[in-house]
């Protein structure tokens, strides 16, 4: 039995692009989770033949103030 190798949080946290597995894991969500936002074009990723190949950092980044400012009630 062959085991894989995930990466730490810290290793994901200085990557320039993710697979969607890996931003899974690192927000402890699903895969199934980040294809959605990708598809919805909420979250910009780089695609070959309808398959998500990356997400660039600065797209999480993005996506994530995005986010934070929709859950955020007026002042």
């Amino acid at each position: 039995m062959v085991r894989l190798h995930r990466k730490r949080a810290e290793e994901l946290l200085r990557q320039q692009y993710y697979r969607p597995r890996e931003l899974a894991d690192l927000l402890g969500t699903s895969v199934g989770f980040i294809n959605h936002e990708v598809s919805s074009n909420r979250l910009k990723a780089r695609k070959f033949g309808g398959s998500t190949i990356d997400i660039p950092r600065a797209a999480v980044l993005e996506w994530l103030a995005t986010r934070e400012r929709a859950n955020v009630g007026p002042h």
